[in-house]
């Protein structure tokens, strides 16, 4: 902050962040709020986004620092990872929570966790268990989203994927290619969804305009169908498999218990060329 704010100094700015008493939470659930406000106001749907993010780090006494996969430069490295949640629409973006995530090994960790001065009841979660946590809280504090959005790494979470239906909240979140999923309530009627696409021909895809380029009009194949997700308890989730077959030839799998096509084919346009944090202007 005090690298962009010039009438600030930098050491003052230092000192306010790590040592006075301030609020971190109360903070955030400002700008969640204002933001959920804000976005209200407008047409287009609005989107509650899961991702994370990763921070490469030195040394090993930094808050919940580990060696782990950061999606920031594609490999393992010393960093911490913290998943972000934030509301975006169109082109728009504003993080309304973020959280670090901790390693097992610093569950246990006494110097290191004291002298970071972490609490004695934060524990380590999962990451959808965090994104489910921070989804709870954003509901509690009124905040207004059309729809939650998510990559493979939480749409694999069968526990959060049926939070959301239970919630009746509405969501379409990538899935991995060896995500099994169910026809007709039959237990032997599986399939992994990679598996599942090559029994299908190109009539059972759409042609959706995606967006202009510099070759004319840019047009992805999609395919929906019904099926089912079985949970640890055994009960079924109504979902529908969504098959999106870009420009390149490359193929992902989402899931969304959403049943209306026009909201569908939006967000699947909007999605299918945007990524989770970059690209959007912060408000």
């Amino acid at each position: 902050m005090a690298d962009h704010l010039s009438t600030l100094n930098q050491q003052s700015i230092n000192h306010f962040v790590n040592s006075d008493l301030w609020s971190y939470r109360v903070l955030m659930y400002q700008v969640a709020l204002a933001s959920s406000e804000l976005f209200l106001q407008s047409n287009p749907p609005t989107a509650l986004l899961i991702d994370e993010v990763g921070f490469r780090k030195k040394g090993k006494m930094s808050a919940c620092v580990s060696r782990q996969y950061l999606g920031c430069i594609g490999k393992t490295d010393n960093g911490q990872i913290a998943v972000a949640v934030g509301l975006s629409q169109s082109e728009y973006y504003t993080l309304i929570d973020m959280r670090l995530f901790m390693p097992k090994e610093w569950e246990s960790d006494t110097i290191r966790r004291e002298k970071c001065n972490i609490p004695e009841q934060e524990k380590h979660l999962s990451k959808p268990e965090i994104a489910k946590k921070i989804i709870e809280d954003a509901l509690a504090k009124g905040v207004k989203s059309d729809y939650i959005n998510f990559d493979a790494l939480y749409g694999s979470a069968i526990f959060l994927l049926e939070y959301l239906v239970d919630k009746q909240l509405n969501f379409i979140g990538d899935i991995r290619s060896d995500q099994r999923i169910y026809f007709n309530y039959d237990p032997d009627e599986k399939c992994r969804v990679d598996k599942y696409i090559v029994s299908l021909s190109e009539d059972d895809f759409q042609k959706i305009d995606i967006r202009k380029s510099t070759k004319g009009i840019l047009k992805e194949k999609f395919h929906y169908t019904k099926v089912q997700v079985l949970t640890t308890n055994h009960r079924w989730l109504d979902l529908i498999l969504v098959v999106r077959k870009d420009a390149d030839g490359k193929t992902k799998y989402s899931l969304t218990n959403m049943e209306d096509d026009h909201l569908i084919r939006f967000i699947t346009k909007n999605f299918a060329y945007s990524s989770f944090l970059f690209p959007f202007y912060f408000v």
